[in-house]
């Protein structure tokens, strides 16, 4: 359906950035790790976090580390998100972020593309061979590299964004649509099931 790729983008303000991580939380998805890179950020950063807790014990690790934000940093759980407001949820958001451990495919990242929404995400996903402004994959040993991507990020002024956000659409666009990824992703569910 191609209204799914008709957006309004919120206005990006340079000098601040708001992050969606929208996925379970637990141990895979890694999101002890975005805590221990956004201590480390000097720049103003929301992160909203959307998804279900599937590990108790780990949240509450994760909790305590929320605690633990500097003043720069604000960080909300928002519990789970309805599927059909998936894409205006993200599309309302600067950029999505998911330091995974590993993805088969990672559903949601498509999503955030269709949603005009650029995503940053760990290079242990399928996404990592792309190369373009829409999608950052960096390695999850590397907490630097990450801090500085975000805070690159937080400098963008609107225009800058916007070009991203475009790229984001044009990729998903071009991904959605491309005859072989079609195919490969259908192989991929028939394989599944059987």
């Amino acid at each position: 359906n191609l209204k799914k790729f008709n957006f309004k983008k919120n206005k990006k303000y340079k000098g601040a950035l708001r992050i969606i991580f929208l996925s379970r939380i637990s141990p895979i998805k890694n999101i002890n790790f975005l805590f221990n890179v956004l201590r480390k950020v000097r720049k103003k950063i929301n992160l909203s976090i959307y998804g279900p807790i599937e590990d108790l014990k780990y949240w509450k690790k994760c909790k305590h580390l929320i605690k633990e934000m500097p003043r720069n940093i604000s960080i909300n759980y928002k519990g789970i998100v309805n599927p059909e407001k998936v894409y205006s949820t993200i599309s309302s958001y600067d950029i999505f972020i998911l330091p995974t451990k590993g993805e088969s495919y990672g559903h949601a990242i498509i999503e955030s593309l269709i949603s005009s929404t650029p995503v940053i995400i760990g290079n242990k996903t399928p996404w990592h061979k792309y190369k373009n402004n829409a999608i950052v994959s960096l390695s999850l040993n590397n907490e630097k590299k990450w801090v500085s991507e975000l805070e690159k990020w937080v400098d963008l002024n609107n225009s800058q964004y916007l070009i991203r956000s475009l790229g984001a659409q044009k990729f998903a666009k071009s991904h959605l649509f491309n005859n072989k990824i079609v195919n490969q992703n259908k192989n991929l569910f028939l394989r599944f099931i059987n």
